[in-house]
């Protein structure tokens, strides 16, 4: 921390001689405060602004990710740029050093009794970042939260356990038990995954370490260029695990299901591809694999019915030149100027909006090349590299449980990650 703070107060001194006049309007300034109830000494170091409110007093490129609501997706968690302003606290009555940093940038600190209390001045005209008095530690199961503001906790750890060599990582454990409280996203050179789910075994949460999420040619598949594509089953019904309609339909508005043959020009009888069975309701992350083609322009790979919410999924291998796929349309009403020639199709043949599209796709796919995209986390490659960043993030804001007490509070004794040495080493 020492050379951390050295580097931060060498580019703060040169922000400041560069335009020393301008300094305290652009908001630059050191302050300290103490914290008495957890017997911290914080520091903040707020570097000079471009005079936007907005980023005035924001802490942007180190500044935790804001508390949403559940969902699936693990926030990001930004890199320590050491030109960036922070606040950072440091352990006075023990021996652990600097501790940790937090997401608010006060403008002074004061006390209210034994309370800390921390101040934030605007000179925003427009209000829409006020002066703002803030009472710390009042309530301790909100540790993230200032300014009326919540901040997902977290922090990164990197292992570099015999560092030159190459390793597979396979299982990772912690201690103690959160209760699943705690996410972790592991970070290689070239591969990442998350890991969401724990198993606790005797006070400790442990692991296997997933296939990562990054697409990679592994993942591809090469089927051929469409000849022909005809709907088999068109009544609009959920298809069981052979292929065939059955009766229940989706209970969602805009929710259709199409038995859809695309004959290839070559043969794709003996090509290696993960097919799909098919569940009631339809999770498009559950799906082993679906059709893509490469974009030219956009040169990455995009959904075969090039629409968001139609998905088209490889079922079974007809004949040599025929596979079965199941045409899903999980909740796009079709309503948009976009599908006007399709609504027309519909109306004049008396078939739904969702088949007229499908059975115009050679239209659409004409000079492109199918290709089965399989899913990453269970096909992906292995995590191997020689070090691994890892994040730690609260887990309750995309994965509710209702185990979860204090929601914002992280707290790791112990983190272990198994290893064995690559064969590529």
């Amino acid at each position: 921390m020492s050379e951390f703070f050295e580097t931060r107060f060498r580019i703060l001194n040169a922000q400041i001689s560069a335009s020393q006049s301008q300094a305290r309007n652009k908001g630059t300034r050191v302050v300290g405060g103490y914290d008495p109830l957890n017997k911290q000494f914080l520091i903040t170091v707020k570097a000079a602004s471009n005079g936007n409110p907005e980023t005035e007093d924001s802490d942007y490129s180190s500044l935790a990710p804001e508390l949403t609501a559940v969902g699936e997706s693990l926030p990001e968690i930004p890199n320590i740029d050491v030109g960036a302003s922070s606040t950072t606290a440091y352990d006075v009555a023990g021996e652990s050093g600097w501790l940790t940093r937090y997401s608010f940038l006060p403008t002074c600190y004061g006390f209210v009794g034994k309370d800390l209390v921390s101040f934030r001045f605007s000179q925003d005209d427009n209000n829409t970042l006020p002066t703002v008095i803030w009472r710390h530690n009042l309530d301790n199961s909100a540790v993230s939260k200032f300014y009326n503001k919540a901040f997902v906790s977290f922090f990164r750890a990197v292992f570099n356990v015999d560092l030159y060599k190459s390793k597979n990582f396979n299982t990772i454990s912690i201690e103690p038990s959160h209760r699943s409280s705690i996410a972790c996203r592991l970070t290689t050179k070239n591969e990442r995954t998350d890991i969401r789910r724990w198993n606790v075994y005797e006070d400790t949460e442990y692991s296997e370490i997933g296939r990562s999420v990054v697409e990679g040619a592994s993942l591809f598949t090469t089927i051929g260029q469409v000849s022909k594509i005809r709907v088999e089953k068109a009544d609009g019904k959920l298809t069981d695990v052979l292929g065939n309609i059955v009766s229940q339909n989706f209970n969602t508005v805009g929710s259709e299901v199409l038995s859809v043959d695309i004959v290839f020009e070559n043969n794709v009888s003996q090509l290696a591809f993960n097919l799909n069975s098919f569940e009631t309701p339809f999770d498009p992350n559950a799906a082993i694999s679906q059709a893509v083609f490469f974009d030219e322009e956009s040169e990455k790979f995009v959904d075969a019915l090039q629409f968001g919410g139609l998905y088209l999924l490889p079922h079974r291998v007809m004949d040599q030149n025929t596979v079965r796929f199941i045409a899903r349309n999980n909740g796009v009403s079709f309503d948009s100027s976009y599908f006007d020639e399709f609504q027309q199709i519909a109306e004049d043949e008396n078939i739904t909006v969702f088949q007229a599209y499908i059975e115009n796709l050679p239209i659409l796919l004409r000079g492109k090349v199918l290709v089965i995209e399989s899913i990453s986390y269970i096909y992906g490659d292995k995590l191997r590299d020689k070090f691994a960043i890892l994040d730690f993030v609260y887990n309750g804001n995309f994965a509710a449980t209702a185990e979860v007490r204090k929601p914002y509070r992280l707290g790791v004794d112990a983190v272990s990650v198994d290893v064995t040495e690559s064969e590529f080493t």
